[in-house]
This record gives structure tokens, sequence and C-alpha cells, in this order.
């Protein structure tokens, strides 16, 4: 008998019949087992053959199995002297894969018990009615038969054993197991060393799927702790954790890594020592610790998300080895910033993958907190210091620091999370002091070329800061729209609270730094005004309680004209600059909110202080028309300017009702009209850009009217600030997205609004 005969069995064994008629009582595979035996008995080799195979049940599934083992023998035996990369064609793997697949669902599913593997009803629908064995010592002969089997074919030829520990790697090894199971363990050598020749990923993926119970049933707890000991002995090999990776990949799909819930079972797995381990605990955790680490080099982008959670799951349990093993290796690069201050002396290729490190580990689920970020927030000012520095705009380093900087403050998402809230608490507590990083020597003489000894300290420092606060509005500005607002809010609500008044012990400190830091307060909020003119009105409502306390201080010291303090009434201004802006974002159902603020308004009205002054009458104009407040509300004796405006709406529709509220006798919808024109210009608003020389010739004739002087109300992005000096100065600026300022001749109510791109 030659390998085309043995071919041609192994077709009639897995192919039925072309003339075979199917009846609803017809069952297809008993016919296929009698023409099988039908060709086998015509063959004396494979009857010798057939007579040498133990005798299993008398029924068809035990014939089949009988019959169909000698054909594949026969084949194993022909192929065993030929060459071991002997080439089998297409077609003939095709029907050895055939073959292997009907004795494994006929001869070796039957053996095992329920969660053990695959069922046949699951893998086969040619068999119509099949059932488990029960009888033990039948069991264990049948899985002796079938194994003895696969482990011939696998000796016989590559081709075959590549067939066979690829596609029905998961069987031998549930064959295995129940063998040992049975207390039958003759084949635990030549399944030890498959297990060490087979590809890892492979091998991993068949336990995990063994344990899964892909057939519905659970597996048993035997099965269970086998696989569970195999799986941590592959863990802790090298690059252990990667090829888990690659296993999943392999039956997960290209989502599996998006979906939380299931990472968040492997993640378990992993972070769990299993009982079967023979080493400590340490080294268990330690080792894993390790693998992550190096797995963030691998594909942080891919896999941070599985390794931010094998690290907060660890840390739970083990949080010394994290600290150490983690945490420590990670931050290093960037700690050592803390101790030099020429960052430039460092390697950027430690720094980088450090940065890209860090902020991996800072995607977690909604909810969860990772351990490292207080150690991280400690760092922001470092982090920003060399943010602000970096040149290049395209530089990896640049994008890295950006993504962290993101990272630590607001992770992706529609709302911020607990994580979210707690690292832009610590961070806007972090940025006021981001002064405080020590400069160069080669950066001080450059920042203080040209200055006086005297000044050179404070110049030093309020570059710095400017600096660094410039780079922490540049990551805000990476963020998600929906969030932005929000973190944005926080911060001026943080800003404002900081430096409001509070009483006149405070007010007349001497205390250095405590008026440095309301400076800087007052910067970083000007700031925030200046390049988020949008994105907080819609989380204005939060800023409301420190803005009244803000008046209501001014309110009881108005009376005081001895007390002058410039930072003081910068803080008003501030103030009145946020109640504008967020009075034109509020819906028609929160105008009521803004009552409160009348009475306020009208004691403002007789501060020392001119721009101040102007700016409470305009509001006040502005809350009795624009917004229709009742002006029952005012208290007696203000007077409030008579004209009416037939401009109601909040928006202006077009470039021919803004040109027409300029001319309005109502001063506060003047000035919103002015603010509209440079919010149209920055945005590209073609219609405004095609007539903008027309557009610029009204503002200058309507401004220079001396009988209307347009004393604009404060808008979103106002700096309220005394003039500078004599003459009027209008500039709108040939190009859209530069400054647009209004400066008032020396002697007059004086009131600038300026609008920054």
């Amino acid at each position: 008998m030659n390998l085309p005969e043995c071919f041609e069995l192994l077709k009639i064994a897995t192919s039925p019949g072309d003339n075979q008629q199917n009846t609803p009582s017809t069952d297809p595979f008993e016919c296929l087992c009698k023409r099988l035996d039908v060709a086998v008995s015509c063959n004396a080799e494979l009857v010798e053959i057939l007579d040498t195979l133990p005798e299993l049940e008398d029924t068809i599934p035990g014939r089949y199995v009988r019959l169909l083992t000698a054909c594949l023998k026969k084949m194993a035996g022909l192929l065993e002297p030929q060459p071991a990369d002997f080439l089998i064609s297409v077609q003939q793997r095709t029907l050895i894969t055939a073959s292997l697949e009907f004795l494994i669902a006929i001869g070796l599913l039957p053996c095992l018990d329920p969660g053990v593997g695959v069922p046949l009803e699951k893998r086969s629908s040619l068999v119509k009615s099949w059932s488990r064995i029960a009888d033990e010592t039948k069991r264990i002969g049948q899985l002796r038969l079938v194994v003895n089997c696969l482990m011939q074919m696998i000796a016989c030829n590559e081709t075959i054993k590549s067939i066979i520990l690829i596609k029905f790697l998961g069987d031998l090894i549930a064959a295995d197991e129940q063998l040992k199971a049975l207390k039958s363990g003759e084949f635990e050598d030549r399944f030890e060393k498959i297990y060490e020749d087979v590809f890892r990923p492979n091998l991993i993926r068949e336990l995990i799927m063994l344990v899964s119970g892909r057939g519905g049933t659970p597996p048993p707890p035997w099965l269970r702790a086998i696989c569970g000991g195999r799986l941590s002995k592959l863990l802790v090999e090298q690059n252990g954790l990667h090829y888990l990776t690659q296993a999943v990949d392999d039956f997960g799909g290209a989502d599996f890594w998006s979906d939380w819930r299931k990472v968040e079972s492997i993640a378990r797995i992993v972070s769990s020592r299993p009982k079967s381990f023979s080493g400590t605990g340490r080294e268990y955790f330690t080792n894993i610790s390790h693998q992550v680490v190096s797995l963030l080099d691998v594909n942080a982008e891919k896999f941070g998300p599985f390794c931010a959670l094998v690290v907060l799951k660890t840390h739970q349990v083990v949080p010394q080895v994290i600290n150490v093993e983690v945490f420590d290796r990670v931050l290093h690069p960037i700690e050592l910033l803390l101790v030099s201050v020429n960052y430039e002396s460092f390697d950027g290729t430690d720094l980088g993958p450090a940065i890209r490190r860090c902020a991996r580990l800072l995607i977690l689920p909604p909810g969860q907190t990772i351990p490292i970020a207080k150690r991280l927030i400690r760092l922001v000012p470092v982090l920003l210091a060399i943010y602000a520095d970096v040149q290049q705009s395209i530089s990896p380093l640049k994008s890295d620091l950006k993504e962290l900087l993101a990272s630590i403050v607001y992770r992706s998402g529609t709302e911020p999370d607990r994580q979210a809230v707690v690292l832009i608490d610590a961070l806007l507590d972090t940025t006021v002091d981001a002064h405080k990083f020590t400069l160069s020597e080669e950066e001080k003489l450059t920042i203080t070329q040209g200055v006086p000894s005297s000044l050179v300290h404070e110049e030093v420092v309020s570059e710095a800061f400017e600096a660094k606060t410039n780079a922490l509005l540049s990551v805000l500005e990476s963020f998600p729209t929906d969030g932005r607002g929000e973190v944005i809010a926080k911060m001026m609500y943080r800003s404002l609270s900081a430096i409001k008044v509070d009483d006149v012990t405070t007010m007349t400190s001497s205390d250095a730094t405590h008026w440095e830091d309301r400076m800087k307060q007052m910067m970083l909020l000007s700031m925030l005004l200046e390049r988020f003119q949008d994105q907080f009105l819609a989380n204005w409502t939060d800023m409301l309680g420190v803005v009244k306390e803000v008046l209501e201080a001014a309110q009881a010291r108005s009376e005081n004209i001895e007390f002058a303090d410039d930072s003081n009434e910068r803080t008003i201004e501030l103030a009145l600059a946020i109640l504008s802006a967020s009075l034109l974002s509020a819906e028609v159902a929160d105008r009521e909110k803004f009552a409160v603020f009348v009475p306020l308004l009208c004691t403002l009205q007789s501060h020392p202080k001119a721009s101040i002054n102007e700016s409470a009458k305009s509001l006040l104009q502005l809350f009795t028309d624009y917004l229709d407040i009742d002006p029952g509300l005012i208290q007696k004796g203000v007077t409030l300017d008579s004209a009416t405006s037939s401009r109601k709406s909040k928006q202006h529709a077009c470039m021919a009702e803004v040109v027409r509220d300029l001319g309005d006798p109502l001063e506060a919808v003047k000035g919103h009209a002015l603010i509209e024109i440079g919010r149209r210009v920055r945005r590209r608003d073609p219609e405004f850009l095609d007539h903008f020389e027309q557009l610029q010739s009204a503002v200058l004739v309507k401004v220079s009217d001396v009988h209307g002087p347009a004393r604009a109300r404060p808008g979103p992005k106002s700096q309220l600030r005394a003039g500078p000096g004599p003459g009027r100065k209008i500039n709108l600026g040939p190009e859209p997205g530069r400054k647009i300022c209004f400066e008032r001749k020396e002697g007059s109510i004086y009131q600038c609004p300026t609008l920054i791109a």
C-alpha cells in the first residue's frame, strides 16, 4: 500500500457518498462508517493493523475510530522513512486536517469530563447523536488509542506536526490532562517535550481558552488548577508577558485592548500570584513588574491600559514592590531633573521613553487613581519648564511632554473622573510655585543681560513663571473641547479665590511673598481670560460665588478713601470681567441668578477709581436692557440711561447688524458689537473678512464720535487699566487674529477691552 492509496482512504473516511439519500431517519455518519469499513476490509495491510488495535465499544463511533486510526497509522508508517521535511501537497494537507477533526471529535471528546475542551455538538453537525463514555476503563483505553495515534503522526512529518500543534493543540492538552486525572501518565514525558517545543503564544492562548469554558460548561477545578500553574510558569519566563499579549491578540480580536472589562480580566490574572507558583510572592511580582516596564517600551500605545491596570492591581497587593520596581525605574530619569538645573545634560533617549511610560501609566478606566499621581505632581514644574524651553514645535520630546502633562491634568473623555479632579487640584497648587524651578546660569545671563542687579531676581522669576504658565495653557489647548471648559473654569475659580480681598490686615500686609503670589495668580487669570475666550463660558456658574465675595468686599471698603491698592483694584476689575463674560453666556432660565449683583454694582458706581466706576455703570445698563433685569431691583437714586435698544438677542446674526449696534445709544450694546467684530475676525468669518475695510471705516466713524463715546463693557478678555497717554488709537489690524485694542485720550472716561486671538 502506498501514500496515494492512503490518502484515497482518508477521502472516503471524511466524505459522505455522493449518491447518499438523506432522509430524516438516515444517520450520515453511520453510512460513512459502513463505506470506510468496506474499503479497509479490502486491504490486508490495514486489516493487520486493525487486529493490533484494542477493542472499543461496539458502537458506530467505536468502530469508526478504530478504522480511521488504522488508516492514519498506516500513513504515518509510510512517511516515517521519508525526510522530516517531505513535502505534502495542499490537497493532502486538507485531507489530513479533516481526518484529524473526525478522529478528535469522535474518538477524543466523548472521553473528556464535562467542561474539558469543546463538546462535540459545538464541533460537528454530521454526528446526529452521541454520548459520553461513562466506563472509566473504556475511556482510558480510547484516549490512549487516539493520543498514541496523534503522537505517531507528530513524529512522522514536520508538516503534520505543525498542523496538530497549531490547530489541535488545545485538544491535545485536554487529552493529556484528562489522562492524568484518570491516573494514566504514560504519555507525560512526551507531552512535556511538546510543551517545551511549542510556540509560547500558541500555548498560552490554548491554556486560556481551556479555562474560559468555551462549551458553556465551566471547566472542572482540577483543570483550572493545572492550566493556571502552567500559565504562571509561562508568565515568569523571559518575555512571558509579551507572549501573553500575542496570545490575546490571536483570540481577542482587534478591539480587545480597548475593552476595559476584557483588559481588566486579563490584568486580574496577571496581578494574582498563582498558588502553584513555586517561588515567593516577591519573586513573582518583581518579575511581572520588570516585564510591565519592558512591555511599555514594546507598544505603549496599545498595551498602556493593560500595563496600567496590572500596576494598579499589583500595587494593592504589594505596594513596596511596585514603588521600587516600576515607579522608581520609570520616574528616575525625570526625577534627576529635580537635582540638576540643566535638563539638556540628560540623554533624550532616556528622558523620552520615561515620559511616554509615565503618560501610559495614567490611562485607567473611570474611577481609578494611579498611585504615581503624587510623585508626578511634584514633577509638574520641571516638566512645564522643559516644555516651555523646547524650541522645536515638532520635537518628539515636546510632543511626549505635552502628552504627559495632558495625562496628568486631564485624561481623554467627556467628563473628568475622580483621578482628573485630584490631579487638577494638585496641579493648580503647583502652578503658582512653578517659578521656583532653578534656572541655569546660562539662562540667567540670557534673561538678565543689561538688567540692573537689583531687578535680576524679579525679572528671572517673571520670565520663568510666564514661560511655565504658557506651557500649561498650551497643554490645556490639547484637551478635548468638552473637558477643557471645565478645567479652565476651575483654574479661573481657584485663581480668583486666591486673590480676592479678605480683610484689611491681609490687604495692607507688607509680606513680599504674599503679594508676589497674588500677582502671579492675577497673571494666570489674565492669561486664561485672554487665551480661552469661549471655552469657559459654559462653566461660569461655579465662579459667581467668588465674584460675589470680591464685590461684597469692595462694597464694604468703598468708603475708605484713604485705602488705595492697585492689586485690589485689579482684583475687582478681573471679577467684573468674569461677571460680564458669564452674563453673556447665561441662558434665559439663569438670568435671575444675576439679580444679586445689581446692588453691588450700584455701590461700585461711586468707587474712587474711574475705570471701576464706569465698568459698573456699563454692567448695570447691560443688566437692564440686555437681560431684562427688573429696574426695580436697582437701588434708589441710581440713574440709568433711558435709551433702549432694539437688539436683545445674545448673538449678532450678520455684519449689518453688528455695524448697526455700533451706533446704538446704549454703551453696553455698542461695546458688545466691538467685541463681536473681534470674534468674527479671529474666526475668519468670510462676511467680515470680505468687507474688512468697510467695517474698519464704520468702527472709526462710530467710535470717534465725541458726543457718544464708546465705553464698551468689559468683555470676556477685558483688561481694565489706566490709559497710557494722550491721543486716541484704534487698531483692528490688517490681518485676522491680531489684537484689537481701543485707547481713549487723556482725561476722558477710560475703558479698554483687549481681545486676543
